[in-house]
């Protein structure tokens, strides 16, 4: 869908959650919120929801699993990764964009970088990934 400003973000914090969701409506962007991998599945499935930016939390069971299936069903979808620390995620790693270090406490610093990655996310074309680059 041309011009599609929807993120699904896969994420246990849902305080973060909701004060994101208010920060993206008001830059015009939809954020569908889901606490985990199961949900979101469910949530795609029932709403047929065509989305831009997917952003997981790779602390989060199944997440990675679900960050490559969407790829291999949506071939503009965008993966942002929450990791622990600087470091990125090691099984999904080569799929995402760009990542953010998870925070014990998602400050309004946290938040204004995470408004900042997925915005710019939404205003830039796709970009090929190494799974990406291997699908015919």
């Amino acid at each position: 869908m041309a011009g599609n400003r929807s993120v699904l973000m896969v994420d246990g914090d849902l305080g973060a959650l909701f004060v994101l969701a208010q920060e993206f409506e008001q830059r015009g962007i939809s954020l569908i919120p889901s606490a985990g991998a199961r949900q979101a599945r469910s949530l795609m499935t029932k709403l047929n929801l065509r989305i831009k930016v997917l952003v997981v939390n790779c602390n989060l069971a199944g997440v990675c699993g679900l960050a490559r299936k969407m790829l291999r069903q949506n071939i503009g979808i965008e993966v942002i990764g929450i990791v622990s620390g600087s470091d990125q995620c090691g099984s999904c790693r080569e799929i995402l964009i760009d990542a953010l270090p998870d925070a014990e406490i998602r400050d309004a610093q946290w938040i204004r970088k995470m408004v900042r990655l997925v915005a710019g996310r939404m205003s830039r074309g796709p970009v090929k990934t190494a799974l990406r680059a291997t699908r015919s």
